[in-house]
């Protein structure tokens, strides 16, 4: 488990978002975007990282 979303690119290859049920799973380059973290935290969600 990991919560610190600036860092996971650096980190890791393959990312599951989660809220009660799975929102997504697979690579980051292709999982780890606005529209999942919008999903995941039921908010808005914009996060500025580089990939």
């Amino acid at each position: 488990m990991h919560h610190d979303l600036q860092t996971v690119p650096e980190y890791f290859d393959w990312v599951t978002f989660l809220n009660v049920k799975k929102i997504a799973t697979g690579p980051v380059k292709e999982i780890f975007n606005d529209n999942n973290l919008t999903k995941t935290y039921g908010i808005n969600y914009k996060v500025s990282v580089q990939q």
